[in-house]
């Protein structure tokens, strides 16, 4: 079977997480003197790494200083790593599939724009970690998602080119991620309202059920229904 190397997003394509990256933002915020934001509002911010993720919540609370950035995050990364596992759960069929995709040989790793040692730990608390090989967070390496390099270095250590790799994502960061390093990709839309940016990004397939993943790859690489942006060629 020729080789297939997936690339997986964490937060929002993995496990649920909004739950307690809401607390733990509203608890900064209440610290900080600050009005407390919605789910839909912090879930909004979530892709581009904590910096990004309180920078813009503090906007939205109202907080025109940027100079307390440095102390919401000092605040933050405590606080969350308290609670990280308090309701996050994977997504319903995630676990089962990753070891339908383990027993096939096929590689799994996961790109996330969030700090490494929270990644870590959160999928220790979920045994997510020993289905992937590799795990990249956004303070991994000198760039992240939607720059291609991390996709590129998984790549690169695993020997297996764009063709036949596969960037799965619920956000625009990593479709667009996918697109810069020219592998396939699909989003991952559990609601309804999260398809949009995602065909907006023109991402090769988008699920709405994390067990379609195997099947929706297959159909990729042998060609089945033709893709809505360029086929990925060549090898790194």
């Amino acid at each position: 079977m020729t080789q297939r190397l997936y690339i997986m997003d964490l937060d929002g394509t993995l496990v649920d997480t909004l739950q307690d990256i809401t607390q733990a933002v509203n608890r900064v915020l209440e610290t900080m003197r600050l009005s407390s934001l919605p789910p839909q509002t912090i879930h909004n911010y979530i892709g581009q790494g904590a910096r990004w993720l309180l920078s813009m919540c503090l906007k939205a609370a109202g907080e025109t200083d940027p100079s307390r950035l440095t102390e919401a995050r000092s605040l933050f990364l405590p606080t969350y790593r308290d609670g990280i596992a308090d309701h996050s759960q994977p997504f319903p069929h995630v676990l089962e599939t990753l070891e339908e995709l383990k027993q096939t040989g096929a590689h799994l790793t996961v790109c996330t724009n969030k700090p490494i040692e929270l990644a870590e730990i959160l999928m220790d608390k979920l045994a997510l970690r020993p289905f992937f090989t590799t795990v990249l967070g956004g303070d991994s390496l000198p760039t992240k998602k939607p720059a291609p390099e991390p996709l590129l270095q998984i790549m690169k250590d695993y020997n297996v080119g764009p063709a036949h790799t596969l960037m799965v994502g619920d956000r625009i960061y990593d479709i667009q991620a996918g697109r810069n390093a020219k592998t396939w990709t699909c989003g991952m839309a559990y609601r309804e309202e999260d398809k949009a940016p995602l065909q907006a990004e023109r991402a090769h397939r988008i699920l709405t059920k994390f067990s379609d993943l195997p099947s929706v790859f297959a159909s990729l690489l042998q060609g089945e229904g033709l893709p809505r942006i360029d086929e990925p060629t060549g090898e790194t």
